[in-house]
């Protein structure tokens, strides 16, 4: 599972609920696997989206985000079910640990420390979900806005009273912002959520030009 429910619209989980979650999964003889494909590498101020909500996973699965473009993968657990699992079984993969990825990957960690991109992350999605939160009681067709560092999700629905689920409005505006230079997209159980991820170097000008244009794109569909 996604520790922030990414493609769920990063819905806001109640305090400890991923924590009784993960022991209720333990009780029953389960394991916990935590996809931070898209949630990983401080993309939620963090540098894991478990991180963020509150628990420990016994398996870490992560790909895209370290390699910054080339393909680069990896699986992390605890030693001991590492040993029970090399105690069985062989594992081998002929695209394994080629010195290739090992460089890449080294320079993704390099650069995120170097360049401090989870705190940036952080600051900036804070400014970024602030500037979208005000814009919710301005504009009855935002039903939410919410966020963990610079993975953010606007909610979008026919009117506040009713929030009916508005996919058409989510898709347009996607369509626009990218117009403008932002690229976008939408998710969500009923394609209604944009969701907002820029690259972890976004600024804090830069996220004023995202407002900005943001509001540009809702004027626009209001005429």
């Amino acid at each position: 599972m996604c520790p922030i429910f990414a493609n769920e619209g990063v819905p806001d989980i109640p305090a400890g609920f991923m924590r009784r979650l993960t022991d209720l999964v333990h009780r029953e003889g389960g394991l916990l696997i935590a996809d931070e494909v898209q949630s990983g590498y401080g993309r939620t101020g963090n540098w894991w989206g478990y991180e963020a909500t509150g628990f420990l996973p016994d398996f870490v699965v992560t790909g895209k985000p370290m390699g910054n473009g080339l393909p680069l993968a990896a699986t992390a657990a605890r030693k001991a079910f590492v040993d029970a699992f090399r105690a069985e079984k062989d594992y081998f993969n002929t695209c394994a640990a080629t010195p290739l990825q090992a460089a890449v990957g080294m320079a993704v960690l390099d650069e995120i420390e170097r360049l401090d991109l989870i705190r940036n992350a952080a600051d900036v999605g804070n400014r970024l979900t602030r500037g979208l939160k005000d814009r919710v009681a301005q504009d009855s067709r935002i039903g939410d806005a919410r966020g963990r560092g610079l993975f953010i999700s606007v909610e979008m629905v026919k009117d506040g009273d009713s929030r009916e689920p508005d996919a058409a409005l989510a898709s347009s505006l996607s369509d626009r912002l990218k117009d403008k230079g932002f690229l976008v997209s939408y998710s969500g159980k009923f394609n209604n959520v944009v969701k907002i991820r820029p690259p972890l170097v976004f600024s804090h000008e830069n996220a004023d030009d995202f407002l900005d244009a943001f509001d540009e794109c809702m004027a626009e569909m209001r005429k």
